[in-house]
């Protein structure tokens, strides 16, 4: 730690004015470094003196460290940990004790100006603030708190890398507030810490071929509402949400552009339709009059309904799950950015349509452009024909 000595046995000091010297304890508790402050010397004391009592203390604290690490060995909560969880049930206990809303806008203030796109950390830190409870006490967010959220993300189809987005955020915000006077002051770890991730799969992005992607939608015929969804995903890319949630009014029916204003971004998007759904589009359009301003698919939908999408994919022989070639609806996004590549589209051209960062649509390409790969290897010239020439 810097300004910190360390003198052995788990046993740092740090000076302070007139000579005096602090001390402090310091441990590993189930991964976590427990530091505590045990004493200082005294004021008064001769300069001839110090040493002798700075060795008393380190001697103190030594015994110290020594009987934390004993109880801690036979199973037991070293007192420093058992007190501090006690400060915490005490605070979750009061009613003034700090609570979300606090620590959002401290990371607001402090946090969101210092950070690149404030527009999607804005949105972020109102989901996170959404899901925890703004009135929630801090002290009741703990790491089985974030666990809880974690597993409730994977029970509603999130992928991993989604989830691990939303955890990585919300112990971004933590962790920004910690390094601030103001955040220090309303909490002292960061729950998200000690929460396990899942990992991230190192294999292809999942995406239907055409002949699966043809079938789905055949299967889908006798669920409106299902169809119009996935047709939306399907030939524009939109997220399950955006489709769900697209109104008539944001749709230009003459031309098919459409406006996604609350995008997962933060940011407003403008897809187009393009012709092969423009025309259904129209069509669905002229069905729903007079009632232009309901969604484009027809209901509304509070969350992803799986109880009716399952048997569209068991109809149309697709896999369903989140398992290795098994699928769910938010593949449908991915179908899309393959399809467009394998067909000749280029990232820099899907940006604004999908709402995809540059690096993600890269890493689509990179996996659906084997074609594309062969055609650039088999451009290099003949090196052995050209080196008979030489000889």
């Amino acid at each position: 730690m810097a300004g910190f000595d360390y003198h052995g046995e788990g046993v740092l000091s740090k000076p302070l004015s007139g000579g005096r010297r602090s001390f402090y304890i310091q441990y590993r508790f189930e991964g976590r470094k427990i530091t505590k402050s045990v004493g200082k010397t005294r004021k008064t004391t001769a300069p001839d003196g110090r040493a002798a009592e700075e060795a008393e203390w380190i001697a103190k604290a030594r015994g110290l460290v020594a009987a934390r690490l004993e109880e801690r060995d036979d199973g037991k909560v070293p007192r420093d940990v058992a007190k501090k969880a006690e400060r915490r049930r005490a605070i979750a206990a009061s009613s003034t004790g700090p609570r979300v809303k606090d620590l959002a806008a401290v990371y607001a203030r402090e946090c969101v100006p210092l950070r690149r796109r404030p527009k999607w950390q804005k949105w972020m830190l109102e989901t996170v603030s959404a899901e925890l409870g703004a009135e929630t006490p801090l002290a009741k967010v703990t790491p089985e708190r974030m666990e809880a959220w974690r597993d409730k993300l994977a029970k509603e189809g999130k992928t991993p890398s989604t989830i691990r987005k939303y955890l990585y955020f919300a112990s971004g915000v933590f962790s920004g507030c910690l390094r601030t006077p103001a955040g220090r002051r309303l909490v002292s770890d960061n729950p998200c810490r000690l929460v396990l991730l899942p990992s991230e799969s190192r294999g292809l992005k999942k995406a239907l071929d055409e002949r699966q992607a043809a079938d789905l939608l055949v299967s889908a015929r006798n669920d409106e509402a299902i169809y119009r969804w996935a047709s939306l995903m399907l030939y524009t890319g939109m997220r399950t949400e955006e489709a769900m949630r697209l109104e008539w009014r944001d749709v230009d029916v003459a031309t098919g552009r459409l406006a996604i204003h609350d995008s997962k971004t933060g940011e407003p998007r403008y897809p187009e339709a393009g012709e092969h759904l423009l025309p259904e589009l129209q069509a669905w359009h002229k069905a729903d009059d007079p009632a232009a301003g309901d969604l484009v698919v027809g209901e509304a939908f509070a969350r992803i309904y799986y109880e009716r999408w399952q048997p569209i994919f068991k109809a149309a022989g697709i896999p369903w799950g989140l398992g290795r070639g098994e699928f769910t609806p938010r593949n449908l996004r991915t179908t899309f950015c393959m399809l467009a590549f394998q067909n000749g589209a280029r990232p820099e051209e899907l940006v604004q349509q999908t709402g995809h960062s540059l690096v993600t649509l890269f890493k689509f390409y990179a996996e659906a452009s084997r074609d594309q790969r062969l055609r650039a290897v088999n451009a290099m010239p003949n090196l052995r024909r050209l080196a008979l020439r030489a000889v």
